[in-house]
């Protein structure tokens, strides 16, 4: 998937999508984890967050028509239903300077019915396990915080599954490109070669370094140890919506079967919130 070069949302969507945004923390306050809180393609979502057990994805309009949204949003029906998630509209209006929201509560639409939608009131105790795109997101954000802490610049990123690869970054010599598997066992074959090769044909005809991260995921009940972990115990717990998720990158020598450049991504250890 190509995004160095693509083209930003208008300025005017971009105040509209901040407002909205702003509008729904406002709305869900600590409660909210955010998933897609950003304006890098793909756009088949503008905003995704979870609340409690219920995952909500979000596509941004201007309710009078005048303010174009980046394309990509006829996707978010299936991203919805890959995810197991609600898909949501939110239109939006001006008001004088500002931008608010045009329906009233949280100013959700159902995308289909258009009926309004209260998150607060979709969240229940049942168990919901991750969804892949859910998996691949959380990878994605370890993956990040460690370029950060390597004092990397992020050009893109993304957290589809589908799509290769996941992280653009400014490297010493240009754009470079980072491939994200998430994965449950620490046996899990990396890409192969040819893979990578492939991805780096379709993304970078130019020869921009490439590079592979694979992040283990565990329940956090489960102990996840850099220097044993060598498989999935049979009893490993699943990965809950919601609940907390321990996220190791594997030994570097899964990584080492990249296109070009060097090897990102060292071991480390991270818990995040999830």
């Amino acid at each position: 998937m190509k995004t160095p070069g693509f083209r930003r949302p208008s300025l005017h969507f971009r105040q509209c999508w901040w407002a909205a945004g702003r509008h729904l923390h406002g709305r869900a306050g600590d409660g909210v984890e955010w998933l897609k809180a950003d304006l890098w393609p793909p756009f088949d979502a503008h905003l995704a967050f979870l609340l409690g057990n219920q995952l909500f994805l979000v596509c941004v309009e201007d309710a009078a028509g005048l303010v174009t949204a980046p394309p990509g949003g006829d996707g978010l029906a299936d991203l919805a239903r890959r995810c197991n998630a609600h898909a949501c509209l939110m239109p939006m209006r001006r008001s004088g300077p500002d931008w608010v929201a045009a329906a009233p509560g949280w100013g959700l639409l159902d995308a289909q019915t258009r009926a309004p939608v209260d998150p607060g009131r979709l969240v229940t105790d049942e168990l919901i396990g991750m969804s892949a795109w859910e998996e691949h997101n959380t990878a994605v954000r370890v993956v990040i915080d460690n370029l950060h802490r390597e004092g990397r610049s992020l050009r893109s990123f993304h957290a589809d599954p589908s799509r290769d690869p996941a992280i653009w970054i400014e490297g010493d010599d240009g754009p470079e490109w980072v491939v994200v598997r998430a994965v449950r066992d620490p046996k899990a074959a990396p890409p192969t070669p040819e893979q990578l090769r492939m991805i780096a044909r379709a993304n970078a005809p130019d020869g921009a370094a490439g590079h592979c991260a694979m992040v283990l995921l565990a329940n956090s009940v489960d102990a996840l140890d850099a220097g044993n972990a060598t498989h999935r115990p049979p009893d490993a717990a699943p990965l809950w919506r919601g609940c907390r998720v321990a996220a190791l990158s594997l030994p570097r020598v899964r990584a080492e079967l990249t296109c070009a450049g060097r090897t990102l991504a060292p071991r480390i250890a991270a818990e995040a919130a999830h």
